[in-house]
Protein backbone atom coordinates (compact mmCIF):
# COMPACT_ATOMS: atom_id res chain seq x y z
CA UNK A 1 0.00 0.00 0.00
CA UNK A 2 2.09 2.92 -1.25
CA UNK A 3 -0.17 5.16 1.19
CA UNK A 4 1.56 3.65 4.01
CA UNK A 5 5.20 5.20 4.89
CA UNK A 6 7.08 5.55 8.16
CA UNK A 7 9.66 8.06 8.80
CA UNK A 8 12.01 8.44 11.79
CA UNK A 9 12.87 11.91 12.44
CA UNK A 10 15.06 13.67 15.48
CA UNK A 11 14.99 17.38 16.32
CA UNK A 12 18.68 17.46 17.19
CA UNK A 13 21.31 14.93 17.94
CA UNK A 14 21.41 14.81 21.26
CA UNK A 15 17.53 16.03 21.67
CA UNK A 16 15.33 13.41 23.14
CA UNK A 17 13.12 14.42 20.35
CA UNK A 18 13.85 10.76 18.71
CA UNK A 19 10.33 10.26 16.80
CA UNK A 20 8.64 7.21 14.51
CA UNK A 21 5.76 8.43 12.34
CA UNK A 22 3.62 6.87 10.28
CA UNK A 23 1.17 8.19 7.70
CA UNK A 24 -2.06 5.86 6.24
CA UNK A 25 -3.08 8.59 3.29
CA UNK A 26 0.57 9.47 1.82
CA UNK A 27 1.67 12.03 3.70
CA UNK A 28 -1.24 14.23 4.33
CA UNK A 29 -1.02 13.60 8.09
CA UNK A 30 0.86 12.10 10.39
CA UNK A 31 0.58 10.26 13.33
CA UNK A 32 3.39 10.00 16.37
CA UNK A 33 4.16 5.80 17.02
CA UNK A 34 7.42 5.83 18.50
CA UNK A 35 7.69 3.11 21.00
CA UNK A 36 9.60 4.74 23.55
CA UNK A 37 10.89 8.24 24.58
CA UNK A 38 14.45 7.75 23.37
CA UNK A 39 16.80 9.89 22.64
CA UNK A 40 18.87 7.65 20.25
CA UNK A 41 17.56 7.73 16.57
CA UNK A 42 15.28 4.98 15.22
CA UNK A 43 15.56 2.63 12.27
CA UNK A 44 12.56 1.12 11.19
CA UNK A 45 11.82 -2.05 8.79
CA UNK A 46 8.40 -2.41 7.09
CA UNK A 47 6.98 -6.02 6.64
CA UNK A 48 6.29 -6.50 2.13
CA UNK A 49 3.18 -8.49 2.62
CA UNK A 50 1.28 -6.44 5.19
CA UNK A 51 2.14 -2.58 6.54
CA UNK A 52 0.69 -2.30 9.46
CA UNK A 53 3.79 -4.87 10.47
CA UNK A 54 6.76 -2.65 11.45
CA UNK A 55 10.24 -3.34 13.30
CA UNK A 56 11.86 -0.42 15.14
CA UNK A 57 15.38 -0.50 16.15
CA UNK A 58 16.99 1.38 18.69
CA UNK A 59 20.09 2.65 16.95
CA UNK A 60 23.08 3.15 19.57
CA UNK A 61 26.33 4.67 18.20
CA UNK A 62 28.46 4.86 21.62
CA UNK A 63 28.75 1.84 24.43
CA UNK A 64 27.19 4.36 27.00
CA UNK A 65 23.48 4.02 24.37
CA UNK A 66 23.36 0.09 24.35
CA UNK A 67 20.20 -0.20 26.62
CA UNK A 68 20.10 -3.54 27.32
CA UNK A 69 16.77 -5.27 27.15
CA UNK A 70 14.74 -2.32 24.85
CA UNK A 71 16.55 -2.47 21.60
CA UNK A 72 14.08 -4.33 19.08
CA UNK A 73 10.15 -3.44 19.18
CA UNK A 74 7.45 -5.55 16.47
CA UNK A 75 4.20 -3.98 16.00
CA UNK A 76 1.16 -6.14 13.68
CA UNK A 77 -0.95 -2.72 14.16
CA UNK A 78 0.81 -0.16 12.55
CA UNK A 79 2.51 0.92 15.31
CA UNK A 80 -0.67 1.98 17.83
CA UNK A 81 0.94 -1.05 20.15
CA UNK A 82 4.48 -2.24 20.19
CA UNK A 83 5.95 -5.63 21.92
CA UNK A 84 9.75 -5.37 23.20
CA UNK A 85 11.16 -8.62 21.18
CA UNK A 86 14.56 -7.69 22.50
CA UNK A 87 16.64 -10.64 23.70
CA UNK A 88 19.49 -11.23 25.75
CA UNK A 89 21.45 -12.06 22.31
CA UNK A 90 21.98 -8.37 21.77
CA UNK A 91 23.12 -7.52 25.41
CA UNK A 92 26.24 -5.03 24.92
CA UNK A 93 25.38 -4.66 21.02
CA UNK A 94 25.64 -1.59 19.45
CA UNK A 95 22.29 -1.77 16.63
CA UNK A 96 22.89 0.10 13.77
CA UNK A 97 20.78 -1.04 10.96
CA UNK A 98 17.26 -2.95 10.33
CA UNK A 99 16.12 -5.11 7.15
CA UNK A 100 13.79 -7.63 6.26
CA UNK A 101 13.32 -10.27 4.11
CA UNK A 102 10.40 -10.12 2.16
CA UNK A 103 8.41 -13.42 1.80
CA UNK A 104 10.37 -15.09 4.83
CA UNK A 105 8.14 -15.87 8.27
CA UNK A 106 9.03 -12.54 9.84
CA UNK A 107 12.53 -12.26 9.09
CA UNK A 108 14.83 -9.41 10.25
CA UNK A 109 18.54 -8.65 9.71
CA UNK A 110 20.09 -6.70 12.48
CA UNK A 111 23.49 -5.06 11.88
CA UNK A 112 25.40 -4.07 14.62
CA UNK A 113 28.82 -2.23 15.39
CA UNK A 114 30.17 -5.83 15.65
CA UNK A 115 28.50 -8.44 14.01
CA UNK A 116 25.19 -9.52 12.04
CA UNK A 117 22.18 -10.96 13.94
CA UNK A 118 18.87 -13.20 12.00
CA UNK A 119 15.36 -13.40 13.68
CA UNK A 120 12.52 -14.91 12.43
CA UNK A 121 8.73 -15.90 13.80
CA UNK A 122 9.66 -19.18 14.63
CA UNK A 123 12.88 -18.74 16.48
CA UNK A 124 12.46 -17.30 20.45
CA UNK A 125 15.99 -15.43 20.04
CA UNK A 126 17.95 -13.49 18.01
CA UNK A 127 20.98 -15.70 16.29
CA UNK A 128 24.32 -14.71 15.51
CA UNK A 129 24.35 -14.65 12.06
CA UNK A 130 28.09 -14.02 10.13
CA UNK A 131 28.45 -17.18 7.72
CA UNK A 132 31.12 -15.34 5.48
CA UNK A 133 31.10 -12.34 6.93
CA UNK A 134 33.58 -10.96 8.75
CA UNK A 135 33.54 -11.86 12.50
CA UNK A 136 33.72 -8.36 13.83
CA UNK A 137 33.29 -5.12 11.83
CA UNK A 138 30.58 -2.63 11.72
CA UNK A 139 27.89 -2.99 9.99
CA UNK A 140 26.28 0.02 8.28
CA UNK A 141 23.92 -0.90 5.51
CA UNK A 142 22.54 -4.33 4.92
CA UNK A 143 20.68 -4.43 1.63
CA UNK A 144 19.03 -7.59 0.59
CA UNK A 145 19.25 -8.95 -2.81
CA UNK A 146 16.89 -10.97 -3.92
CA UNK A 147 18.09 -12.30 -7.40
CA UNK A 148 20.66 -13.70 -5.76
CA UNK A 149 19.39 -15.43 -2.86
CA UNK A 150 21.77 -12.93 -0.44
CA UNK A 151 21.75 -10.64 2.61
CA UNK A 152 24.93 -8.09 1.51
CA UNK A 153 25.88 -5.97 4.46
CA UNK A 154 28.40 -2.46 3.51
CA UNK A 155 30.50 -2.01 6.48
CA UNK A 156 33.09 0.31 7.83
CA UNK A 157 36.10 -1.76 5.85
CA UNK A 158 34.32 -2.78 2.76
CA UNK A 159 30.83 -4.96 1.50
CA UNK A 160 30.11 -8.11 1.98
CA UNK A 161 27.56 -10.67 1.03
CA UNK A 162 26.32 -14.36 2.04
CA UNK A 163 23.04 -16.71 1.38
CA UNK A 164 19.97 -15.41 3.19
CA UNK A 165 19.14 -17.38 6.22
CA UNK A 166 16.61 -19.16 4.83
CA UNK A 167 15.48 -19.13 0.73
CA UNK A 168 11.63 -17.37 -0.08
CA UNK A 169 10.46 -18.09 -3.20
CA UNK A 170 11.15 -14.69 -5.62
CA UNK A 171 9.99 -11.58 -4.85
CA UNK A 172 9.46 -9.40 -8.19
CA UNK A 173 11.57 -5.76 -7.77
CA UNK A 174 10.34 -3.73 -11.20
CA UNK A 175 10.52 -0.25 -11.39
CA UNK A 176 9.39 2.08 -14.01
CA UNK A 177 10.89 5.76 -15.27
CA UNK A 178 7.37 7.56 -14.92
CA UNK A 179 4.01 6.89 -14.16
CA UNK A 180 2.11 8.29 -17.25
CA UNK A 181 2.31 8.27 -20.90
CA UNK A 182 1.16 10.48 -23.64
CA UNK A 183 -0.05 10.44 -27.48
CA UNK A 184 3.27 11.70 -28.13
CA UNK A 185 5.72 10.38 -25.68
CA UNK A 186 3.77 6.54 -25.30
CA UNK A 187 7.06 4.95 -23.88
CA UNK A 188 7.50 3.70 -20.46
CA UNK A 189 10.82 2.21 -20.11
CA UNK A 190 11.29 -0.68 -17.64
CA UNK A 191 13.78 -2.05 -14.68
CA UNK A 192 14.52 -4.76 -12.85
CA UNK A 193 15.73 -4.55 -9.83
CA UNK A 194 14.89 -8.44 -8.50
Amino acid sequence: NPDVMYVATWDSYWGDGKKVWRTADAGQTWTNITPVSSWIAFDIAVSSYDENIVWVIKAAQRASDASNGEKVYYSTDGGTNWTNITTADLDDEYLTNIVHQRGSDGGIYIGTRRAVYYKNNSMSNFMLFNNDLPLSTASVKLVTYYRGGKIRNGTNRSAYECDFYEQTPPSAQIAANRFDATCLDNQIQFVDHS
